[in-house]
């Protein structure tokens, strides 16, 4: 676990680097293997019996959490980059505007 967490670490380094360059699409699918690799950790610390230690369990769902913030966030990213990328009054445009409002009536939902 601990080389996967460390290969994790790079991966991590990597997402933010290509979301500060613009490639979302990237940055997200290196975001996606961090969450996995983190998931994996959370879960075998949660299964732990001998690591009762709730500030380590807690750490851990803190990181992970974090983590699923800055994909969200990339994501949203994306998704206003992508408005730029068609022309007004297209199909296209008009398909991500109703998708864009959609998923912020779902944020406000919750």
């Amino acid at each position: 676990t601990l080389v996967g967490l460390r290969a994790a670490g790079d991966q991590l380094r990597l997402a933010r680097e290509f979301a500060v360059l613009g490639d979302y699409d990237t940055s997200r699918v290196y975001y996606q293997g961090v969450l996995s690799q983190v998931s994996r950790h959370v879960d075998a610390v949660d299964r732990d019996e001998d690591a009762s230690d709730p500030y380590r369990k807690g750490k851990w769902h803190r990181v992970r959490a974090q983590l699923a913030d800055e994909f969200k966030s990339v994501s949203a990213l994306d998704l206003e980059r992508a408005v730029f990328s068609t022309r007004p009054g297209s199909d296209a445009a008009a398909d991500r505007a109703r998708g864009a409002a959609a998923a912020q009536r779902e944020g406000q939902a919750r």
